[in-house]
């Protein structure tokens, strides 16, 4: 009822319209609202509806020795010691990494600033810089 090879995908009010016609239960309305709402091509296909994003800017380049270091954690599968995920920090001048294999679950802001200290501070010494496409929260914790 929701994706038919004639007409695509329809919406939650069209889904319902449709199955109402030939199906009854107590909670119709409720399952095709979930269903519709959990459909892969209809949520990568959404139009985005959200504030218009602002002009993307580049980033200044570093200018000088150990000025900004991007951190990213990346999630892997397990190691045999346990470990899911690695921790990876770039020094974006000359993009040198350091990594810290971590389990993701149980990974604080705490725990990667103490992968921080441990594996780039102690040579590197503290950064102008640090980018993080991570939570806000957890940068302001970090």
């Amino acid at each position: 009822m929701h994706d038919a090879p004639s007409s695509g995908h329809f919406g939650v009010d069209r889904t319902y319209i449709r199955a109402a016609q030939d199906f009854t239960w107590k909670s119709l309305g409720q399952d095709v609202e979930r269903f519709v709402s959990t459909c892969g091509p209809c949520q990568s296909n959404k139009a985005y509806t959200a504030r218009a994003r602002g002009i993307p800017t580049p980033l200044e380049a570093p200018d000088g020795r150990w000025q900004a270091v991007a951190l990213d954690l990346v999630s892997l599968t397990e190691s045999a010691e346990g470990y899911d995920a690695v921790v990876v920090f770039i020094y974006m001048f000359t993009k040198q990494i350091f990594c810290a294999p971590v389990r993701m679950k149980g990974t604080t802001a705490e725990k990667v600033a103490e992968l921080f200290l441990l594996h780039v501070f102690r040579t590197q010494g503290l950064p102008k810089v640090l980018l993080s496409d991570s939570d806000p929260k957890f940068t302001l914790v970090f």
